[in-house]
């Protein structure tokens, strides 16, 4: 049984949010959106190799969707640290 990678919707939560005026963590919006990308990747490739054999460049394919997805995994709690570290001394002053 094959297991879907899945992300939870940030999208639609930040959309809420614009609605209440300015987002101090608005600019997570684009990684959002390339994490959903990312994610959707293994899930693709896992779907178009099926029940059938798996080859050498299926693995290839798959390993660097998954690098893909560390890679921009990565970036993204990076940038919601540093956003976060900012709200923390913004408020603090």
């Amino acid at each position: 049984m094959r297991t879907a990678v899945r992300v939870i919707d940030t999208e639609r939560a930040d959309a809420f949010g614009e609605a209440r005026g300015p987002d101090p963590t608005g600019g997570l919006r684009r990684t959002h959106a390339e994490v959903g990308h990312q994610v959707a990747r293994p899930n693709r490739i896992v779907d178009a190799v099926g029940a059938g054999p798996v080859t050498e460049d299926d693995v290839v394919e798959l390993r660097r969707a998954l690098y893909g997805l560390d890679g921009v995994l990565r970036l993204h709690n990076a940038q919601e640290e540093e956003s976060a570290s900012s709200l923390i001394s913004h408020a603090a002053h």
